[in-house]
């Protein structure tokens, strides 16, 4: 796979080009989720979690997912919790943040969409590239759903202001336009309700978490 990475069970870390991502950091364990008797069969939330207080992000945090020319890395995990990570093709934001949809290629991150049908469980870092600002969402409810009329749109507006944005730190155009093609027909949507989010931006904070409940 191009830009998928997975990681095998006698690794103890991997080596990731971007210095704010460790696997450890970017997949700990989650609790288990205990399920009260009113949650349908199958559901991959306990339905009571609906009435608890909802996981908000900053003004200053939501405003940064809205920035175009993101670096966005997503990975759900399979058995011995091990990460199954791809490079996300763009975004689609609900106007609270509270709703995430990221898009991929289908074939290069089928492992990792698997996983997230199996489990429902993401982790998605959001890096700048010209500052390595950096946040990472988590979500448990994460599933594969279809694209909407616009979706293509936005894929395509995501690549012209990512490419845009490297290119002028240096990298190749035609490189990074490799890094995100896909065709039409190959590409999938994922979407997942931000549960938590941890800063990944280097430094002291690195890994703290942000944003709380509305």
């Amino acid at each position: 796979m191009r830009d998928a990475l997975r990681i095998s069970a006698d690794h103890g870390s991997m080596t990731i080009s971007q210095p704010w991502l460790r696997w450890q950091n970017f997949w700990p364990p989650e609790p288990a989720i205990v399920k009260s008797p009113r949650s349908p069969p199958g559901a991959p939330y306990d339905t009571d979690m609906l009435n608890s207080p909802r996981f908000a992000l900053g003004v200053q945090d939501a405003a940064f997912l809205q920035i175009e020319h993101l670096s966005i890395l997503a990975a759900s995990r399979g058995p011995g919790n091990i990460p199954f990570v791809a490079r996300a093709l763009g975004c689609r934001l609900s106007p609270d943040i509270r709703q995430v949809t990221l898009f991929f290629s289908a074939s290069d991150a089928g492992e990792m969409l698997a996983h997230i049908a199996a489990n429902h469980m993401i982790a998605a870092v959001f890096a700048l590239p010209s500052t390595h600002q950096a946040l990472q969402l988590k979500g448990w409810d994460a599933r594969v759903e279809p694209l909407l009329k616009n979706d293509l749109h936005l894929v395509n507006s995501y690549r012209k202001a990512f490419v845009g944005h490297l290119e002028k730190l240096g990298f190749s155009s035609a490189l990074v336009e490799t890094l995100l093609a896909c065709e039409a027909s190959d590409l999938a949507a994922v979407t997942f309700t931000p549960s938590s989010a941890f800063s990944q931006t280097p430094g002291p904070k690195a890994g703290h978490a942000i944003g709380g409940t509305a």
